[in-house]
This record gives C-alpha cells, sequence and structure tokens, in this order.
C-alpha cells in the first residue's frame, strides 16, 4: 500500500504507473489529481463495503419474506385464473390454508383447486444456498424447487408485496427451460399474486400463467 499526500492508502493499482515519476512537477499535488484520487478512493471504498454487506442483506431480506407470507396464517377463499399456451384462461375455485412453525422457520400451505386433488407446499430458507427451498406435495409425491429472492416491500403485516423467482436451470414449464416468476400482493384482508414464465429458449420475457384473489375467511 502506497499512502498519499492527502495521508490515505492506496493499493497498487491505484499508484502513479513508474513513468510518472521521472516528469517533472511541482511538489504540490494539482487539484484535479488530488480530487480524482479522492474520488477512486470513496468508489473503492463502497465497493469493499457493498462485497461485505450483501450477504447479510439478503440474509435479512429472506427471513422478512418469510415472516411475511406467515402473517397469512388462516383460511383464504377466492378464484384463480390460470392462462394456457394458446392464451385461453380458465377459471377454477381455491382454497388456501396457510400456517407456520415458530420464528417462521417453516411455511406450509394447503391448497384445494376446485374439485382437484389437494396439494402441500412445505417451505423454507436453506442456508447452504441461500435459496427459498420448497417441498411440493400432490397424489402422494414431493417434488423440490429452488426460488431466489428478488425484492420485498412492507408497510406492516397486512399491506406488503415479495417477488421470488425460480433459479436459472432449475425449471421447466410446459416442456421448456424457464424461470418462474411468483408476486404476491397483501392489502388488508385480499391477497392477490400472479405467476408469469420467461421461456430461456424464447424471446426472454415475462408472460403471465395465473392469477389468485382471495380474502381472509373470518
Amino acid at each position: 500500500m502506497a499512502r498519499s499526500a492527502y495521508g490515505m492508502c492506496f493499493p497498487a493499482f491505484l499508484r502513479k504507473p513508474r513513468r510518472w515519476r521521472n516528469i517533472k512537477h511541482s511538489s504540490k499535488p494539482s487539484k484535479t489529481w488530488g480530487h480524482s484520487m479522492r474520488s477512486i478512493s470513496l468508489i473503492f471504498l463502497a465497493f469493499i463495503s457493498t462485497m461485505f454487506m450483501g450477504s447479510s442483506a439478503s440474509a435479512s431480506d429472506m427471513e422478512k419474506v418469510m415472516q411475511l407470507w406467515c402473517s397469512q396464517v388462516g383460511t383464504w377463499t377466492g378464484m384463480i385464473d390460470i392462462t394456457a399456451t394458446d392464451g385461453k384462461t380458465r377459471r377454477d375455485e381455491l382454497v388456501t390454508i396457510h400456517d407456520c412453525t415458530e420464528a417462521a422457520s417453516f411455511h406450509v400451505v394447503r391448497e384445494r383447486f376446485g374439485s382437484g386433488p389437494s396439494t402441500v407446499k412445505v417451505t423454507f430458507i436453506d442456508k447452504a444456498t441461500q435459496n427459498f427451498h420448497t417441498e411440493y406435495f400432490v397424489n402422494g409425491k414431493s417434488s423440490p424447487y429452488e426460488f431466489s429472492f428478488v425484492s420485498v416491500e412492507a408497510t406492516d403485516e397486512t399491506h406488503w408485496k415479495t417477488v421470488i423467482e425460480s433459479t436459472p436451470g432449475s425449471e421447466k414449464y410446459e416442456g421448456r427451460p424457464a424461470i418462474l416468476r411468483y408476486i404476491r400482493v397483501r392489502n388488508g384482508d385480499t391477497i392477490e399474486s400472479w405467476k408469469d414464465v420467461q421461456f430461456e429458449d424464447g424471446e426472454m420475457k415475462f408472460e403471465p400463467r395465473s392469477k389468485i384473489v382471495q380474502t381472509l375467511r373470518r
């Protein structure tokens, strides 16, 4: 590390090149040089801070998502609109029961789509991958899914928005590699959620596949 005329230390890649040392110049660094070096130093320090703070912020955001999902504990009723590949939409009744373990460690969702089979989803934070891991149970079979955090916004436990996505390369939809995006918005006793799909072998834009609107049963 080298020390500048301002008493600041800089790594080797920020020092003046050796060839500059033989050039005659004033003993005082120019204002332009000093300003530039101070700017570079601030950018460098901000970059280093971001590197060390990124993981903890992500973990905090993921825990916040789990807490908000667990604020849905209870029974929700409403409808789901499912959009097929040809653009046609069918509507079905959907009853959802949310439950959680202590400290919002596991989010358990039981769903019944009209007269169809019931499903169970158990979601938790996978500490090893720093992703949301979901085990999906239907017809006596289970399937694992991985989702990454995208964003979370909240004013309180009954007014918020969360967005997650399937991890790249982990999902297929309609037989094609895809990224699934799930958006959930709570406004008091009403929940709206969307599932969008982005085909990795297509135009790389999200297309709607389902929308759910439910209210909390009191």
